[in-house]
């Protein structure tokens, strides 16, 4: 279960904001709801500024640029041997293709290079040697080189000039390079920062066209968009003003490659940032991930329309083998939640599996997290090394690892994201360093989900969904507007897809009926039935039929309507304590243990359910009823050993087991008679 938040801004002041900004009510209820509630903050989100023209500030405002453009100008003008060297996801692919076109147009000597993704993140010694020995005299880094001091120091005593353009957070010492162009260098002035990489380099080809954005908008946009919302930098100021008018450029582009696959991917009309964010950008990600990244460079380079249609089929061929190596790796995080629990009872979650797909590893940790609401540290095998990458929500991932240094031979990161190698036999070490690191702060995951607003059925309508794209574009720090839809009555329930691995839900809402989408949710795991009661945080989308245009929502999670989830995560802590054998606290026996009425109560609850049930439902049922969680939870195990039932403890569900006896001795289950034992009763 997730913790759910929802948002509550003043009406009267939602009102006034609507009518002070000329809003459609339902946005000026939003943006209250995530304290963008004054004119003055209206016009900051809208960046209704004046920064210049197109709303970007001046690019002479970052340090270097000046000098960075005279020494990539000079290069040129003397036929030098110039590398762009850019990193292997959508971002470093972007902006080593815009500045490879740029420079090309210019007549230099231009050509580019980025890592195999085995070969690791950013610029390296060896690239640099063979770099030398080819001749190279300039070398212009794009979406890293901000920490390569080591390297940089190397390729200035081969003789080569370096630039570096990134967008990372410098460290406190910064490379020997030539110029480097950085938003977010301590003596920056340019009053936006948080750009992504490529649109770096955009502001260094602006600066390169005597700080005209005319030129450089009409040349980058397309990409530079498709970068900016590949990387989740944040959807407001500049870079909401690139992602606008960037949209337009993308339906309209004349890039051949970028033509040719949104022509496979049946792309036309009007775009969003959804659809750029789900059908492009993981395709060109998938390059890097699966194949090489030159792979995704080639194919935005090209001037030949066949050469464009072929390169555009591989990629999406790639992102198909990379969808499936996913599927491959969750059912195998299945499988280990299953026969190894008490790693998943941890509040932070350190796994490994040997033969995951190095371009895999950062997508499932974040599938991971998100299925089981806690932090995810996952491992694959690098060859001499273990080899990670971290996600998380509401735990310091750069922190976590710095305290599990003495593990580690190489990490980095942020907040929510992080990379890590370690020795194969410091596995063990690392998890006891996590799990002391996390017990040394008191951390407890709360997943948490916030709706912007409560609505009624008579919310839910074409116009309100309409209303809502003055908010667009969406996406990091302008997520998609979420609602909250109480006491939605199940009207049916129906698979979707080839394997009915997605579910729609038909439901009543008030006089109105809707359909809810459900992705990523077997219909065979579903465990809610017509008749049902639901609460629903959702999406709003339009479809039509006919010429009729409808509402369907997309759900973002869901549950029974009613349940409290005040006690839930307690319990669940609790629950998961024991397990692991931590548990100090004794006192909580008459909640944890259950007798023998209720245990018979809980398992009438499961066999009302001929289908599915989940434990958040089972504990829906019975709350009411004095029941507890953690007795759900302990009669569950118990049901299973004396094989009553079969559990899914990734799946939190719960089915009657084909093979149930039809007499048991509940007395004679080795677990139960352990409880009483450890709780004293």
């Amino acid at each position: 279960m997730k913790q759910w938040l929802l948002s509550s801004p003043d009406e009267k002041n939602v009102y006034l904001l609507a009518r002070q900004c000329g809003l459609p009510h339902i946005c000026a209820s939003v943006l209250a709801a995530r304290g963008i509630d004054t004119l003055e903050k209206v016009m900051a989100f809208f960046n209704c500024s004046q920064n210049g023209p197109m709303g970007l500030s001046d690019p002479f405002l970052i340090p270097d640029m000046d000098k960075a453009s005279d020494i990539i100008y000079s290069a040129v003008n003397d036929g030098l041997p110039i590398c762009i060297y850019g990193d292997y996801d959508c971002d470093g692919i972007t902006a080593t293709v815009l500045l490879y076109s740029f420079l090309f147009t210019l007549g230099a000597d231009v050509t580019y290079k980025i890592n195999m993704r085995d070969e690791g993140y950013g610029i390296n010694c060896d690239a640099v040697r063979e770099l030398a020995e080819k001749g190279t005299k300039l070398i212009i880094t794009v979406d890293n080189g901000i920490s390569a001091l080591n390297e940089i120091a190397l390729a200035k005593e081969l003789g080569i000039t370096v630039v570096v353009t990134d967008h990372h957070i410098p460290g406190e010492t910064l490379p020997n390079a030539d110029a480097i162009i950085n938003p977010h260098l301590k003596s920056c002035t340019a009053p936006f920062k948080d750009l992504c990489g490529c649109a770096v380099v955009l502001k260094l080809i602006a600066a390169m066209n005597e700080g005209s954005y005319e030129l450089a908008m009409e040349q980058c946009a397309d990409l530079c968009t498709i970068a900016t919302i590949a990387d989740s930098v944040p959807l407001y100021g500049e870079n909401r003003e690139i992602v606008t008018n960037g949209l337009r450029y993308i339906e309209n582009t004349e890039n051949l490659g970028l033509k040719a696959l949104m022509q496979q991917l049946n792309i036309s009309g009007k775009l969003t940032s959804t659809d750029v964010a789900f059908k492009i950008n993981p395709k060109i990600n998938a390059s890097g991930r699966f194949a090489s990244a030159s792979e995704a460079v080639e194919l935005l380079l090209t001037d030949d329309p066949d050469d464009a249609f072929e390169k555009a089929a591989q990629l999406i061929s790639l992102n198909a083998t990379r969808q499936q190596s996913e599927i491959s790796v969750m059912k195998k995080i299945e499988e280990m939640c299953n026969q190894n629990p008490e790693l998943f009872y941890e509040k932070v979650l350190v796994l490994y599996i040997p033969d995951i797909h190095h371009g895999v590893v950062g997508i499932c940790a974040a599938r991971i997290m998100e299925k089981t609401g806690k932090p995810v540290f996952l491992m694959s095998d690098d060859g001499n090394e273990l080899k990670g990458s971290a996600r998380s929500f509401d735990f310091h991932v750069y922190n976590a690892l710095n305290a599990c240094e003495s593990c580690l031979s190489k990490y980095g990161g942020h907040e929510k994201s992080g990379g890590f190698s370690l020795p194969k036999d410091k596995l063990d070490d690392f998890r006891r360093a996590m799990r002391n690191y996390s017990a040394s702060i008191n951390y407890s995951p709360v997943y948490r989900i916030s709706a912007d607003k409560l609505l009624s059925g008579n919310d839910i309508n074409p116009q309100t969904v309409i209303s809502l794209s003055a908010l667009e574009p969406f996406g990091e720090q302008n997520k998609t507007p979420l609602f909250l839809i109480r006491d939605a009555v199940i009207t049916g329930v129906f698979g979707m897809g080839s394997e009915a691995d997605h579910t729609r839900i038909g439901i009543c809402c008030g006089a109105d009926f809707y359909n809810v989408l459900i992705f990523r949710q077997p219909v065979a795991d579903f465990p809610y039935q017509k008749g049902d009661h639901l609460d629903i945080i959702a999406s709003l989308s339009l479809s039509s039929c006919g010429g009729v245009q409808s509402v369907d929502l997309r759900a973002e999670d869901y549950r029974i309507s009613g349940i409290s989830s005040k006690r839930y995560f307690p319990a669940r802590d609790y629950y998961e304590s024991y397990k692991l054998g931590d548990l100090t606290d004794k006192s909580l026996g008459s909640r944890f243990v259950p007798a023998v009425d209720i245990l018979r109560l809980i398992y009438k609850a499961i066999l009302s359910r001929p289908k599915v049930i989940t434990y958040d439902l089972l504990y829906a049922l019975l709350d009411k009823k004095g029941v507890s969680y953690c007795m759900v939870r302990a009669a569950v195990d118990i049901f299973e050993e004396l094989g009553l039932i079969n559990q899914n403890i990734f799946r939190e569900t719960v089915r009657v087991s084909s093979s149930a006896p039809q007499k048991i001795d509940i007395e004679s289950s080795k677990i139960l008679q352990k409880l009483r034992t450890d709780f004293n009763l």
